[in-house]
Order: structure tokens, then C-alpha cells, then sequence
């Protein structure tokens, strides 16, 4: 079983390819938004890569090969959302209704640290002191009673847990004002922060950290932005709960209007093109 996984709502494009053994191979773009020039020779350079055994011979893996893909859905570059969510669509209809896994890309950055007992906590810029942010926090599961099952990604409607961890959603994903997000989980301490909010916003989350005595941390830079690898994770667990949808139902993932459609309803976007607001 094979899952492909497309991450292009970051600054860095990315492929991956995952076994139900959580086997993965990834390949990423170092080009800072280059998703539409490199995303699908990032798909066939991910799949050549991989050998599998076909009939007695060994071949490389093909998209005929693939159970399903798995896709970043946002929030995140509105253009980079597009793009995924098109593409993925568009290799979905041309392999015959190929299922799709939505994945929603703030619970990503959890994969990435499953030893972190502490809260986890992407926080991706959304402009104007402004964040798509959410948290969550791994936790050790008690011995389960037979036929009990307990919820994998809590107040999210994700798929229950079949493991011996599993991770509960503290804050919920959304769109926020940086302050009101910081309040929220200022009761928390042991906080490893993600995202590329972190450059415009780092200072003014290590000073509220000072300030409310919290001890907080932020994820290495190889290990701070979305990553096909981390979609991969999330989609195969999606992939185990028989959580797939067709092409026609999969839909981006927003969270918010953009900026032009917002002056739009307001009747404001000819005078912002103008500049006089």
C-alpha cells in the first residue's frame, strides 16, 4: 500500500511517498515558492525513486501504483493551496477517481514531534499581526478496555486512535489575532512553536514568554515548516479510517477570505487599488 502525500502551502514545496509500514521517502523544493514550476517533476522524481517488486522484477513506483494521495488543504499561501488542492484533484481524475485524503495542515506540524510532551504549536503569518495557529499536545493512552477506542485527534472529527499514543487538541485551529492566541495558551508551559510566523513574530512570543514566566521553545529550522513527510504521516492514519473522498469533494482550506475578496464585499477595492485607503 502506498500513499502519495503534496505539500504546497508553504514556503517550500514537497512530495512524499509512504508504506503502511510508515516507510517514507520525500523530496523537496529549495526554490521559495516554485510550487507550480516544481511540483510535478518533485511527483515523478519522488516516484522514480522508489523501488518496489512487481512480478518477480524490481520497478520503480508509478502513479497506476498509488492507493491514494494525501493533501495539504491549508491554511496557508492562498496560491500554494490552489495549487495542491488543483493538482491533487487533477491526478485523483486522471487515474480514474484515485481517492483523496484532506489533510489539515496546522496538525501536521504535531507528527514532527511526538517525544514533546509539551504543547505543540504551529503558528503560520497571516499579515496584520495575525496568525493561522492551533494547539496540541501527545499523550499516553491508559490500557484500553476491549472494543473501546478512544479519539485520535479530539474536537477535530479526525479518525479515532489505533496506537498507544494520541494527541489532543488544546486549541483549536483557526485564524487569530497573535495576542488572542498567546492568552489562550498562556496556561500552558513547555511550548515548542512552528511556522514561518516565527520570523515576523518570534520576538514578541519570547518576550510574552518572559513575561508570563512560561518556558517555550522553537522547533529546529529543518523542522518548522510544513513538510510532504508530515502530510504523509497524517494521511495514512486518515488512509487506516477509510477517511478518503473523490476529487469533486475534495476543497481547499482557507480558513479566511483574502484580502481582495474582503474590499470586494466591502466596496472598498477600487479605492485600495487606487491606494486611497
Amino acid at each position: 500500500m502506498y500513499i502519495l502525500a503534496v505539500e504546497t502551502t508553504g514556503p517550500f514545496c514537497s512530495v512524499a511517498v509512504i508504506d503502511e509500514k510508515e516507510n517514507i521517502n520525500e523530496e523537496v523544493s529549495h526554490e521559495k515558492m516554485s510550487h507550480l514550476k516544481n511540483l510535478m517533476p518533485l511527483v515523478k522524481k519522488v516516484l522514480e525513486e522508489r523501488e518496489i517488486e512487481s512480478n518477480g522484477q524490481k520497478r520503480a513506483l508509478q502513479l497506476g501504483d498509488i492507493d491514494a494521495i494525501a493533501v495539504s488543504c491549508g491554511p496557508g499561501s492562498f496560491t500554494g493551496i490552489r495549487i495542491g488542492v488543483s493538482s491533487a484533484r487533477a491526478l485523483s481524475q486522471a487515474e480514474g477517481g484515485k481517492p483523496l485524503l484532506p489533510v489539515p495542515t496546522l496538525i501536521t506540524f504535531a507528527h514532527g514531534e511526538k517525544e514533546h510532551r509539551g504543547l505543540i504549536c504551529p503558528v503560520l503569518d497571516a499579515r496584520r499581526n495575525q496568525v493561522y495557529a492551533g494547539a496540541w499536545q501527545w499523550e499516553q493512552e491508559e490500557k484500553k478496555k476491549k472494543g473501546e477506542e478512544y479519539p485520535l485527534f479530539e474536537g477535530t472529527g479526525c479518525p479515532k486512535n489505533l496506537c498507544t499514543k494520541h494527541i489532543r487538541e488544546k486549541v483549536p485551529a483557526g485564524p487569530y489575532m497573535l495576542e488572542e492566541f498567546l492568552e489562550l495558551i498562556e496556561v500552558y508551559d513547555d511550548i515548542m512553536f512552528f511556522g514561518d510566523g516565527l520570523m515576523p513574530y518570534g520576538e514578541t512570543i519570547k518576550k510574552w514568554a518572559d513575561k508570563e514566566n512560561r518556558k517555550i521553545s522553537f522547533a529546529l529550522p529543518e523542522k518548522r515548516f510544513q513538510s510532504a513527510a508530515l502530510v504523509a504521516k497524517h494521511g495514512l492514519m486518515l488512509y487506516k479510517k477509510g477517511k478518503t473522498v473523490g476529487y469533486e469533494e475534495l476543497m481547499p482550506n482557507y480558513m479566511r477570505k483574502a484580502e481582495a475578496q474582503k474590499r470586494l464585499e466591502e466596496g472598498t477595492l477600487s479605492k485600495r487599488i487606487k491606494g486611497e485607503i
